[in-house]
């Protein structure tokens, strides 16, 4: 069984611009009317594109949450143009949650230890809670006939999938022998990641590297990560290959030694393991999650 894996190379993203309307008559999601002067009964996209979006011009990253980043975040949502991010960021349950005060957006964020060291303002904090109550006021209006649109929890998929990577399983693909002894301009990945500095394991123990991808998230999902339809993807648990063309083609991770993220031992080990516990995902036979509930 093939792989086909595809490394998406991410332009830098620039300063946050205005928004424009179309002016077709059409009502796009962030506009304040549908061209004729009309206000819409929607306050979520206005108080996003008003309060908001430029509070985001820092989640890209540097490309880590930008729509179609190859890069190993959960959430890819952000584009300098704010009607573009409104529409991915609103179906991103890892970031809005149910928009809910204080829902990940915020959490993920203030919450110690920091993530990539990045903190909110008070009055950035109230901006988006702001947003997310109008978000919250617009649906309380929606037909309650109508179900809600299904919403995907990734962090629950991939603690479901990791039942699915057992120690034999893992031992049988070669993991820690193929990560551990992987090299980048003659530098062994063990030699920093034996550990998991930077949220990746890679160490020649069987054990150890196995015991800290199945029970941290954040060294699971250097390795698997999942796919939804707001990526333009089916929502599935998938490899991490965005994480590796980070760490190892130019323009990703500054002064990280480089390697080809594709054609390596780790990833032909990774990928047999993908492989057999994939099969037990889609069929329902998985193991108990080891990792902890998020």
């Amino acid at each position: 069984m093939r792989l086909a894996i595809t490394l998406l190379l991410v332009a830098a993203t620039g300063c946050v611009g205005d928004i424009s309307d179309p002016g077709d008559g059409t009502l796009d999601q962030t506009d304040d009317d549908g061209g004729d002067g009309t206000p819409t009964d929607k306050q979520g996209p206005t108080a996003y594109r008003n309060n908001v979006h430029s509070i985001m011009a820092r989640c890209s990253g540097g490309s880590c949450h930008s729509i179609n980043a190859a890069s190993g975040a959960l959430s890819k949502f952000y584009d300098t143009d704010a009607t573009a991010t409104y529409n991915a960021a609103v179906l991103e349950t890892t970031l809005v949650g149910t928009f809910q005060q204080n829902a990940p957006i915020i959490s993920k964020i203030n919450t110690t230890p920091l993530h990539h060291g990045l903190t909110y303002t008070p009055a950035e904090v109230s901006a988006i809670n702001g947003w997310l109550s109008a978000e919250t006021a617009d649906r309380a209006g929606d037909d309650p006939d109508d179900p809600p649109p299904p919403t995907v929890d990734a962090l629950a998929e991939l603690r479901e999938f990791s039942g699915c990577t057992t120690l034999a399983d893992f031992e049988a693909a070669g993991m820690a022998p193929a990560w551990g002894g992987l090299a980048g301009q003659g530098r062994q990945c063990a030699s920093c990641h034996s550990a998991g500095l930077g949220r990746f394991i890679a160490n020649t123990d069987v054990d150890i590297m196995f015991n800290g991808m199945s029970t941290q998230m954040e060294l699971f999902r250097s390795f698997f990560s999942f796919g939804t339809p707001a990526q333009g993807g089916a929502e599935t648990v998938i490899i991490n290959t965005g994480a590796m063309a980070n760490a190892g083609l130019d323009g990703g991770i500054i002064a990280h030694p480089r390697f080809d993220p594709v054609n390596n031992a780790g990833m032909t080990a990774l990928l047999q393991l993908y492989t057999v516990a994939k099969a037990k995902y889609d069929a329902g036979t998985c193991g108990p999650p080891t990792l902890p509930p998020q």
